[in-house]
């Protein structure tokens, strides 16, 4: 039956394919739910960026009406004209090679502490998010925070956390952080985030009062408790 067609996913931000495919009923539509059932994790990422940006990715069919050797032999036409360095597809038919076992290159090794602090920092501290990406992601976490069990999950596991001592190179961390978002402020501006702050508190904690304790440890703490005990 002539039912495969053979597709190309169109990045919005240049209106270039970044994917080719072929298939049939929804096989084109499914990579963008990320239920295509390939392991291109490259393609994914691609396509994660791109939503992330609030952006809507192209959906074009190339050809349609085909069989299914037709729309394989049609696939690996267009990937030779547009060229397999312009797209995320693993290879340039639909044969991916096998990377499982003693095949995958890297079946057997590790990598290094060296390697792994390389990578790790490789993009660290570099803030890649564009305006319109920074928002999206703050509007699909606010809708995700609407989500009770979501919210009672994250909940508990602060609280799960309580008392936890964080490590000296994580205190310096968050010290650092600070400081470097600090000097990108302005004294109005820091002295509006603790007014914000103070505002906040006020609140959160209102018809309470502190309460000194001592915990297991001997140090002393303070709690939130009922104005009224």
């Amino acid at each position: 039956m002539n039912n495969y067609y053979v597709y190309q996913l169109i990045d919005p931000r240049n209106g270039r394919p970044f994917y080719v495919g072929e298939g049939k009923e929804q096989r084109a539509w499914s990579h963008l739910k990320f239920t295509s059932g390939c392991n291109n994790l490259h393609k994914d990422r691609v396509i994660r960026k791109i939503q992330s940006l609030g952006l809507e990715i192209g959906v074009e069919l190339v050809e349609t009406n085909l069989t299914k050797q037709q729309s394989k032999q049609f696939e690996e036409q267009l990937i030779e004209e547009i060229g397999i360095k312009n797209l995320t597809n693993i290879c340039k038919n639909a044969n991916p090679p096998i990377l499982f076992g003693e095949q995958n290159g890297f079946y057997g090794k590790t990598h290094t502490d060296a390697n792994k602090k390389k990578c790790g920092n490789a993009n660290r501290g570099r803030n890649n998010k564009t305006e319109a990406g920074a928002k999206s992601i703050s509007k699909s976490m606010q809708a995700r925070w609407q989500d009770p069990e979501l919210r009672e999950n994250q909940i508990n596991a602060l609280k799960s956390r309580k008392g936890e001592k964080r490590s000296l190179e994580a205190i310096e961390s968050y010290k650092k952080s600070a400081a470097q978002r600090d000097a990108k402020m302005t004294p109005e501006q820091r002295s509006a985030r603790t007014l914000a702050g103070c505002e906040t508190k006020k609140i959160k904690y209102a018809g309470l009062k502190r309460k000194s304790y001592v915990d297991e440890t001997g140090k002393k703490r303070f709690k939130w408790i009922l104005a009224t005990d």
